[in-house]
């Protein structure tokens, strides 16, 4: 991994203003969340924010790629973190107001629909083939320590502020936002990319909206590509409303509810300690075991902290999830990367950002729904079900593909040996 750094500097830079930039956004997610139920005291009303950012993911995601498949995926980043830091700026002004906080979370969350597009092309582009595996994991594990130190980070700031003054961590997110852009004026533009990054050019002259869309979504006419991507949102249907679900489920098993920062930080720990060390063993796995089988691992291991009466076998639980979550993100990230064609990479990526807010936000709803009807830890493992189910489908379906494509291979080899006899 630091091997990669020292000789790709781009994926640094590029790094480094991920990092900074997420960094910041916990100050604004503490900020409006924390001061929207202090005004409320309502849960249902404070979850206005978040249904706000599911729907701008959902909307953003439908044109986000469409925009961005001919544009430089640089100069995407930098104004998406320009435009981010502005949006939070005039937050700083508005009143507390539920429905002016869910209108800026709308605006930043659609403006995060155009980030992630961008990212992927410009990673493809930057990162030779063998190497992006190690690059996807690299991210990931970046995620996770950012979800350890930003909430801290931002609590503690935040704790030293007088009232009066606790919006400057509004400040603190824009400014984060502007060294992100700064740091990413540093990456090679793109004409300065390898092969794959000079396919961008062009555009979408004399086709409709729908002829652009469904052009980007010819990748979805492989079984797998559909298997592959039904898992995913399988699981974020799953995972929607966790932390809400595990705290009703260890109150359920008659624990203290505040052991679910274990369990979650069990969680964390799985994908971070995976993502920094797996990869280089990743890479070689077939296919069946790096998206089927952990698909698969990781619906039976969540659904495993649903049976769980004890805090020691549901952190065990959630660190195996963990594991197998951190094989699953990293793998389906390099299979996407170096099976979607470069010029319909971000209308894919596009899509499967609306899709999963959609799944988010669906799941989030149903899973608080059985939760009543059930219980939290049925909840968890109807999920965990579904999730496995799913992943035993992708396996079959790979290896069903891999013997199909030998057996097409053979059959093509015997065509030109008889045709040249």
């Amino acid at each position: 991994m630091l091997k990669l750094f020292k000789k790709d500097r781009d994926l640094f830079y590029l790094m480094g203003s991920v990092i900074i930039s997420q960094l910041g956004t916990w100050f604004t997610y503490m900020l409006m969340i924390v001061a929207v139920y202090n005004h409320t005291q309502d849960v249902l009303v404070t979850m206005i924010l978040t249904a706000a950012e599911m729907i701008a993911g959902l909307i953003g995601g439908q044109f986000s790629g469409i925009y961005i498949e001919h544009r430089n995926p640089k100069n995407i980043l930098i104004v998406a973190n320009w435009v981010s830091a502005l949006v939070i700026l005039l937050v700083i002004f508005f009143p507390l107001n539920v429905w002016l906080y869910a209108l800026a979370a709308f605006w930043i969350a659609f403006i995060n629909a155009y980030r992630d597009p961008a990212f992927q092309k410009y990673l493809v582009a930057s990162v030779e083939e063998e190497n992006r595996m190690t690059a996807n994991s690299s991210f990931q594990m970046a995620n996770e320590c950012v979800k350890i130190i930003g909430p801290m980070l931002a609590v503690s700031v935040l704790a030293l502020l007088p009232d009066h003054l606790k919006r400057m961590g509004f400040l603190i997110d824009a400014v984060t936002y502007v060294l992100g852009a700064l740091i990413l004026i540093k990456l090679a533009d793109q004409g300065k990319l390898n092969e794959s990054g000079k396919q961008t050019h062009g555009g979408f002259k004399n086709k409709s909206f729908y002829q652009i869309w469904q052009e980007g979504m010819s990748p979805l006419r492989d079984s797998v590509m559909v298997n592959l991507l039904v898992t995913f949102l399988l699981i974020l249907f799953g995972v929607a409303g966790a932390d809400v679900m595990l705290t009703a489920h260890i109150n359920d098993a008659g624990l203290n509810t505040y052991s679910v920062g274990y369990v979650v930080g069990a969680l964390s720990l799985g994908i971070l300690v995976t993502s920094m060390f797996a990869a280089r063993w990743v890479v070689k796995w077939p296919l069946k075991i790096q998206l089927g089988l952990s698909g698969l691992v990781l619906g039976l291991c969540y659904g495993m902290i649903g049976i769980g009466h004890s805090i020691l076998s549901m952190c065990v639980a959630s660190f195996l999830t963990g594991v197998a979550n951190a094989v699953f993100n990293m793998s389906s990230s390099t299979f996407w990367q170096k099976y979607i064609p470069y010029n319909q990479l971000a209308r894919f990526i596009g899509l499967v950002g609306s899709l999963a807010s959609t799944a988010t936000l669906i799941g989030m709803g149903i899973n608080g729904i059985l939760s009543e009807w059930l219980t939290a830890g049925y909840t968890i493992m109807l999920c965990g079900l579904l999730i496995a189910v799913a992943g035993t489908f992708l396996t079959i379906n790979l290896s069903v593909k891999k013997k199909y494509k030998e057996n097409a291979g053979i059959s093509t080899g015997q065509s030109e040996n008889q045709d040249m006899r």
